[in-house]
């Protein structure tokens, strides 16, 4: 199993609900903050990276 750095923008109004996704999921992030943008770096493989992604278009929507 091979795991892929990715990177998250997202802003402060909707970190938390995608944080809680991640930890929920047992993704290993952190989130880096710079004023009201923010980026969660997360580890993780190429499928989970797909779900995760399908979940933030939902979110978005």
């Amino acid at each position: 199993m091979v795991e892929v750095l990715a990177t998250i923008n997202t802003t402060e109004k909707s970190v938390g609900r995608v944080c809680n996704y991640l930890t929920n999921r047992r993704v290993k992030h952190r989130v880096v903050s710079s004023g009201d943008n923010m980026q969660i770096k997360l580890l993780t493989t190429r499928s989970e990276i797909s779900a995760i992604n399908r979940f933030l278009e939902k979110e978005v929507n």
